[in-house]
């Protein structure tokens, strides 16, 4: 445990990781001020709560409040750093910590294991997670996948290994973190509207490497080292998953569970087991069935171009009838021709990205557009064969054609339950026949 900052703290952002920041800090002895410049009914109830334990509580309140006695801030990851109400902080030169970061002054464990990346992190933390308590040992999963890690420290223990799913908005203001291992997936262009550019988006990510200590480990692909930080210093020792092993038909998923496991000695055999029963998260490479020798796979979770390159690389080459579209985030499609190329038999194309997909995609095979997400499910199995895997993986947003990815998703597993209905002579309501 680090030297604490000060007593007096103020939790910018009432969502659920400043709720438990400021009950927690509040525990251990800290003066709180909580602060969110919204008001609804959510944040009443917390600050209700809260208020209730002594916690000054500020809400619509829209500038910064007072700071004279404040000694640092605790920035919850939704709350931009650009904002206009941050100027007062950042010019009184207070020190400013994300939860992640305070999270780990009082945590008693150090088998800490941080993995980021613009995509597949939520399936590489579950399934590192998995892969622990399969050896027999005790593990917690928490952090971006929904469970704040600061919030679950009275149920960890010396011997608990912590896996923590982070997001760049939660490493933006980590300075002296340093997880036992580091895992940065991969990167591209993402959440731009947050981060200042580019390399500030890069930085943030890179956080986690920057206190660590040579006993540590930096688990990462060579390819974006080279393209996105080539001059950057590790301390680190650096576990490239990219150049592991020579199998080219293995996913980056798996060599990265790899990487983590040969840091600790554990066998591949072990890997080779989560991977074959692990059956997905929802909305994420989610198993949805096989019917008639036809495997179903709802991706909706994808919304960007490198979700859906991650996506593709996880299958056979050339045995993908793949479903994407809808509102696109980037224009960097075209990255994608050769994963389309190697691993795709047919495109099926939905929502307003539609045409510029088509276009971008144009010499990657045959190409399919449908009106609708059942008219695509129907398009796809009419070309599929026996071992083939029809793929909703859009790469796009969703609210084009459906109110959120989820709402997407469960409108593709209804059309594939159909489907099945359909084979069996049932009756079918989402016109898949």
């Amino acid at each position: 445990m680090r030297q604490e900052p000060g007593k007096h703290v103020l939790v910018w952002g009432l969502g659920i990781t400043g709720f438990e920041s400021a009950r927690v800090l509040k525990q251990r002895g800290h003066e709180v001020t909580v602060w969110d410049q919204a008001l609804n009914p959510v944040l009443q109830t917390r600050g209700h709560a809260l208020s209730s334990m002594g916690i000054r509580v500020l809400l619509d309140h829209a500038d910064c409040p007072d700071l004279k006695d404040v000694d640092w801030v605790l920035i919850s990851p939704g709350v931009r750093p650009s904002a206009t109400a941050a100027g007062p902080i950042f010019q009184a030169r207070l020190p400013v910590y994300s939860e992640i970061e305070t999270a780990s002054w009082y945590c008693p464990s150090r088998r800490i294991i941080a993995i980021t990346g613009s995509a597949g992190k939520t399936t590489v933390s579950t399934l590192t997670a998995e892969l622990i308590r399969s050896l027999g040992f005790e593990a917690v999963l928490c952090g971006n996948i929904g469970q704040p890690w600061i919030g679950i420290l009275d149920k960890i223990k010396p011997e608990t290994f912590v896996v923590l799913e982070l997001s760049s908005f939660q490493l933006k203001f980590c300075s002296k973190f340093s997880p036992e291992i580091g895992v940065l997936l991969n990167i591209s262009p993402n959440h731009l509207d947050w981060h200042a550019d580019m390399p500030d988006y890069v930085a943030s990510k890179l956080n986690m490497f920057r206190a660590r200590s040579a006993a540590h480990f930096a688990v990462l692909r060579k390819q974006d080292q080279d393209r996105y930080f080539p001059e950057v210093a590790f301390k680190s020792k650096r576990i490239y998953f990219d150049q592991m092993t020579a199998k080219t038909e293995l996913s980056d998923n798996y060599r990265a569970l790899l990487a983590i496991a040969s840091v600790y000695g554990w066998e591949e055999k072990a890997v080779r087991s989560v991977f074959r029963e692990f059956r997905g998260l929802p909305h994420r490479l989610e198993y949805a069935g096989e019917y008639d020798g036809i495997r179903f796979v709802n991706d909706s979770k994808c919304t960007t171009p490198l979700s859906l390159k991650w996506a593709l690389n996880s299958f056979e080459n050339k045995t993908v009838h793949l479903i994407a579209g809808g509102r696109a985030k980037s224009h960097d499609f075209e990255l994608l021709n050769d994963e389309l190329q190697k691993k795709v038999k047919q495109i099926i194309l939905i929502g307003e990205a539609a045409p510029m997909l088509e276009k971008c995609w144009r010499e990657c095979g045959r190409i399919v557009n449908a009106e609708s997400l059942p008219a695509a499910l129907k398009a796809a199995v009419q070309g599929a064969t026996p071992g083939d895997t029809v793929l909703l993986s859009p790469g796009c947003a969703s609210f084009d054609m459906f109110s959120n990815y989820l709402e997407r998703g469960d409108v593709f597993k209804q059309c594939v339950a159909d489907y099945k209905a359909a084979l069996k002579g049932s009756p079918s309501v989402s016109g898949v026949k």
